[in-house]
């Protein structure tokens, strides 16, 4: 989803977990755990406290695509990021009551939403490592990204 087909929020997490991302993280020992960290402690008690007034898939796609942007700007690698991120939805999902394959869906339309960004090699790295981690769901993700690529109706 391009953050421009999103309904309006009033909520901004995509700009938090990004500027935690860019600010806290940039010396991690290991950025790709500390990164799916930040993604749950953010994401858990922004379900808790946002909803019913935003969707927690919303909520989902604003904090993996600022925590992919945030590992894109400070030059991390976005693959490894990405699977400790997935990793970490089945722990979120357990944790917020939600269906395991519909936050890690949420979570990939979020990261989707930056692949034109940050690049045609770095998107190919991030669908191969999806589909070796999580078989079958690198095909998803690629849908995902030509899903965000596509103009709206």
């Amino acid at each position: 989803m391009a953050p421009e087909d999103q309904p309006p929020s009033a909520y901004d997490f995509e700009t938090l977990s990004r500027e935690i991302v860019v600010s806290r993280l940039r010396d991690a020992e290991d950025h790709p755990a500390a990164a799916a960290k930040t993604a749950r402690d953010i994401i858990l008690p922004a379900l808790r406290s946002t909803f019913p007034s935003q969707a927690p898939r919303l909520t989902t796609i604003q904090v993996c695509r600022g925590i992919v942007t945030g590992s894109f700007f400070i030059d991390k690698d976005i693959a490894a990021t990405v699977i400790a991120v997935l990793e970490m939805t089945a722990e979120i999902a357990h944790e917020g009551n939600l269906e395991p394959s519909e936050i890690m869906t949420w979570a990939m339309e979020g990261v989707a939403s930056v692949m034109a960004v940050v690049g045609a090699n770095t998107q190919y790295a991030v669908q191969t490592a999806i589909e070796e981690r999580f078989m079958g769901a690198g095909a998803i993700f690629g849908e995902l990204c030509q899903k965000s690529l596509d103009p709206p109706p």
